[in-house]
């Protein structure tokens, strides 16, 4: 949670929703249950600290769009102050901290003044940053949001009894409709955007109001799994341990295994953040930030035909997503990994009886090679929902880099995951947050970021078609510096000589061809092996490439940590696929294709319902994608003569050196452990 014994749980929602009666009923089943809690109800009426939050709901300093977002919200935040000690002190003491309202209240209503999800999205980080930071307030470990809509939750307000705050019927939020439909926007915001820490339960089904006791069910469901032991089941399990103290029992003790990732589950090390599940999607936009040194294990490596203890397979459900939309997206899923699953036995089966290994000699190494190579043939028709483990180590200005871009990032797993790393990095490593101008800036970098990026797509969504150009070819060298190689050799000699860099290039330019070549090639060197490579004058050379490729050959490169500066499109079915000869030889051509189908019907059916950015989870990994890379000529020596057997990123491979060798083509010669051929496969059309 929060690196606390206690847990804070907190009730939010528009006026009128049954905030106060949920709050009372799960205070009363938290006790039963054998807890001890403390709660606590915002703002505070009886307290003083609350007089000028009394005062602005009268209406005493005007009507509530009179008053600015950042003065409200102060008033709010001083009440919440005043009792964070003993919200601390419950939290110390191993309470369960109970909350009608909090922060969340603030951002819910407050959240209706501004006019653009940009602003509002940096209101939202300055609000947090002053209370959990300035103020040092605690912070909840989960916010529910009861929602009803707003004509239903004035209705409901009419029927409260009288408050002591005010002496009329309704306070200046309660009495604007329209403000509490706003207020009831800003709230599903930031379920979307905040899904870590605000969570939303729907208390209207079918234009009806759920009971009292429906909705108290579907937040204990929620709130049960975050609790701890109750306090009498911690001492039968001290007792239980007592008494087993002396067994001489024989088995070892071995690490618990995660039922998720089928790793040993051990203790973190101090400044690591561990991300369990993160789907490829996350785990593509992590690996952007390339000074972050995480740690992820390859999806090829992982076995997705097995199930969870839950019995679920290994996949990323978005938490936005409609009831309906998610029964859809999950039935697809299940049949993915179900035909996968099929798959990885059939063509376990073809390769072994294929394989020219005696029968002698096929022990457990044997089986693991058949095993790893099936697995390796079929990740095309894995979706970018697939989930793996990976590990972040802290490093100051790099994390808090990589935290900004997720926050700012339009995916909710990315922005979910920007929460869980800063909170991560509150509690490992404060002292990288203690900077005086920490919070101000980083909220800064984030509003200037989603403004832009916003401004950015809102223009392109008005001046660009909307649709899919066809792939004219697959690698496209679009720019590459110098026009001439032999222009690198004024770089190559500088270090051994005492003129100034243009003086060098005027002596050299009237060098013979011969006298040039003789210099490059002894920059270049005897290589022996790949790893020798030629010095950083190559870095003066650069090429920037245009790729339609497989999106498990973009992951892999990605992993392997060789691409340089990317950018890259949406995810779509669009580009089509390419089938391994390996499939067509192994009689699971059918099954693959199918799977391609599910995926292009979840996408479209997922796009029409309104989840654009969702739809990406659908594709599958062996579909093409489009992205750019920039590198130099110092990065493609390893890009170029990466080592690998995979036939998709050795066919890319070899047509980006082809035409890398027809503008520079000594340095093409220079590269000379690149691959020199790839596994046939068998194209398939881009979906219509």
């Amino acid at each position: 949670m929060q690196g606390r014994p206690g847990t804070f749980i907190v009730l939010e929602g528009t006026d009128g929703s049954g905030k106060g009666t949920q709050f009372e009923l799960l205070c009363e089943r938290l006790r039963q249950a054998g807890y001890e809690i403390a709660a606590f109800d915002f703002p505070q009426y009886d307290e003083p600290s609350s007089y000028f939050v009394t005062q602005y709901l009268n209406g005493i300093y005007g009507t509530a769009a009179e008053v600015g977002p950042y003065t409200a919200s102060l008033f709010y935040a001083l009440d919440r102050y005043e009792a964070a000690p003993k919200i601390k002190e419950a939290l110390n003491q191993g309470k369960i901290v109970v909350s009608n309202r909090f922060t969340g209240s603030s951002m819910g209503h407050q959240g209706t003044k501004f006019r653009s999800p940009e602003e509002r999205r940096g209101y939202f980080i300055w609000l947090d940053n002053i209370e959990f930071e300035l103020l040092r307030i605690p912070r909840p470990d989960i916010s529910f949001v009861l929602r009803v809509p707003a004509e239903t939750a004035q209705q409901l307000v009419d029927k409260k009894t009288p408050r002591s705050y005010t002496d009329q019927k309704r306070d200046i939020h309660e009495a604007d409709l329209d403000h509490l439909q706003k207020a009831l926007e800003v709230y599903d915001d930031l379920t979307q955007l905040f899904p870590k820490d605000f969570q939303r339960i729907d208390c209207v089904r079918n234009n009806k109001l759920l009971d009292i006791n429906t909705v108290q069910n579907m937040l204990w469901e929620k709130i049960a799994p975050l609790l701890p032991p109750p306090p009498q089941l911690e001492m039968a399990m001290r007792d239980k341990a007592e008494t087993t103290k002396g067994s001489t029992d024989p088995t070892p003790s071995v690490p618990e295994e995660s039922k998720e990732s089928g790793i040993p589950v051990t203790a973190t090390a101090e400044l690591q953040l561990p991300i369990e599940h993160a789907s490829s999607l996350l785990a593509q936009r992590l690996q952007q930030t390339w000074f972050v040194d995480y740690k992820e294990q390859s999806f090829t490596s992982l076995r997705y035909d097995q199930k969870n203890a839950a019995g679920n397979y290994k996949y990323y459900v978005p938490a936005e997503l409609s009831a309906q939309a998610t029964q859809q997206y999950r039935t697809a899923m299940d049949q993915l990994f179900a035909i996968y699953t099929e798959m990885l036995q059939k063509l376990t089966i073809y390769l072994a009886q294929n394989s020219p290994v005696p029968k002698e000699r096929r022990d457990d190494a044997w089986k693991y090679a058949i095993q790893t190579k099936a697995c390796e043939a079929l990740q095309p028709v894995l979706p970018a929902a697939i989930q793996a483990p990976i590990t972040i180590p802290i490093e100051g200005k790099a994390l808090s880099t990589l935290i900004v871009r997720l926050l700012t990032d339009e995916l909710p797993e990315a922005r979910m995951t920007g929460e869980l790393l800063l909170g991560e990095l509150r509690a490992k490593a404060p002292h990288l947050l203690e900077a005086a101008d920490f919070a101000a800036r980083t909220s800064a970098i984030i509003t200037y970021r989603a403004t832009t990026y916003a401004m950015l797509k809102k223009l392109a969504e008005a001046y660009l078609p909307d649709n899919h150009a066809a792939e004219v070819t697959p690698v496209q060298l679009t720019n590459a510096l110098p026009r001439n190689e032999m222009e690198l050799i004024p770089d190559m000699l500088y270090q051994h000589s005492s003129l100034p860099l243009s003086t060098l290039r005027n002596e050299i330019a009237d060098w013979p061809y011969s006298r040039k070549l003789e210099v490059f090639r002894a920059y270049i060197g005897n290589r022996r092996t790949p790893q020798e490579r030629p010095g950083t004058a190559l870095k003066k050379a650069q090429y920037t490439w245009d790729l339609v490729g497989e999106y498990g050959t973009f992951r892999e490169l990605q992993r392997h940590r060789i691409i340089g500066t990317t950018a890259w499109q949406p995810l779509t079915p669009r580009y089509g696929y390419a089938m391994p000869q390996l499939i067509e030889d192994s009689g699971t051509a059918e099954l693959f294709e199918h799977c391609f189908d599910i995926s292009l019907q979840l996408y479209s059916n997922l796009q029409q319902a309104g989840y654009k950015r969702e739809a990406q989870y659908a594709t599958l990994l062996g579909h093409k994608m489009r992205w750019t890379l920039t590198h130099t000529a110092h990065e493609a020596f390893r890009l170029h003569e990466l080592n690998t057997t995979k036939p998709e990123v050795q066919k890319l491979l070899i047509q980006m050196h082809e035409k890398l060798a027809e503008v520079h083509p000594l340095l093409a010669e220079s590269m000379q452990f690149t691959s020199t051929k790839a596994e046939a496969l068998v194209v398939r059309e881009p979906a219509q």
